[in-house]
C-alpha cells in the first residue's frame, strides 16, 4: 500500500545486532560465500537462517530465553535475545563440528593456560600460534 509514491513501513520480525553482523563477517564468511542464494547479502542471509532457527524452535517448543543458543543445519549458531516487541540476534558463531568417534584428534596442552588442552598438532595450533614448540607444550 502506498500514499503518493511513499512505501509504508514493513514491521521487523526479527532484529540483527551490528555485533552480530560484525562476527558474522569474522567467523562464518565462507558459509555465506558459499551456500547464499543469488543476490542475498550477509544480513539477508542471516535473517534467513535465523528466521528459519526460531521457526524450527516453535515448531519444537524448544525453550525461548534470552540467551538461547540454537543451531542450523548449515552449521551457524545464534544466540538470541528476546524483547517485547520481536527477538534480537546477538552474535553469530560457527558450529563445531562433531568429531567422529574414527577420527584421530591430535591434542596438546599448553603450558602457558595450565590446564588447557589445544586440538591440532604441536606448531599448528590455532590457540597457541607460534608459542607451540615441541619444548613450549606438552602432549
Amino acid at each position: 500500500m502506498s500514499i503518493h509514491g511513499w512505501r509504508m513501513p514493513i514491521m521487523p520480525t526479527l532484529e540483527i545486532s551490528y555485533h552480530a553482523i560484525d562476527s558474522a563477517s569474522l567467523r562464518v564468511l565462507r558459509k555465506w560465500e558459499h551456500r547464499r542464494n543469488a543476490k542475498e547479502g550477509l544480513h539477508a542471509w542471516l535473517h534467513r537462517l535465523a528466521s528459519e532457527v526460531l521457526e524450527h524452535a516453535a515448531i519444537g517448543h524448544e525453550p525461548t530465553v534470552d540467551g538461547t543458543k540454537l543451531e542450523h543445519p548449515d552449521g551457524v549458531v545464534f544466540v538470541f535475545t528476546f524483547g517485547t516487541c520481536w527477538p534480537t540476534v546477538k552474535t553469530v558463531m560457527a558450529a563445531r563440528p562433531v568429531p567422529r568417534p574414527d577420527d584421530k584428534v591430535e591434542t596438546h596442552r599448553s603450558i602457558h593456560v595450565p590446564g588447557e588442552i589445544h586440538m591440532g598438532p604441536i606448531g599448528e595450533c590455532r590457540r597457541c600460534g607460534p608459542y607451540c614448540e615441541e619444548g613450549d607444550a606438552q602432549r
